[in-house]
């Protein structure tokens, strides 16, 4: 969803009555299914800028005809992964916190 309110979808990935749905919600732009199968719908929108992992002439195209800018940075290990541009916003967990906060939990309730 782009911050002014328009979808990027694959149709392909919905049923007829979700298609029906998010189109009553919102402004919908359809992507080819090739171009949702190379992450290109996952994207990250930093006010005109658009940062994309992948290089798609197709939404890039569509993303400059609505004014933004995009910038495409290679994400291919993250892709590998099964992850996009905007698994790079995911919150990274103090994992020594948590693991002091969880030892101290322990002990109080073993006394």
């Amino acid at each position: 969803m782009l911050a002014g309110g328009t979808a990027l979808v694959c149709d392909a990935a919905l049923s007829p009555a979700a298609r029906r749905a998010l189109r009553s919600a919102c402004a919908v732009i359809s992507i080819s299914r090739d171009a949702a199968m190379q992450f290109a719908l996952n994207v990250v929108e930093i006010g005109d800028a658009m940062l994309t992992g992948t290089d798609s002439v197709e939404v890039a195209s569509i993303l400059e005809c609505l004014g933004k800018r995009v910038v495409h940075t290679p994400l291919d290990e993250v892709h590998r992964a099964g992850g996009s541009a905007a698994c790079l916003l995911a919150p990274v967990h103090d994992h020594a916190t948590v693991a002091i906060a969880a030892t101290a939990a322990i002990r109080s309730t073993a006394a």
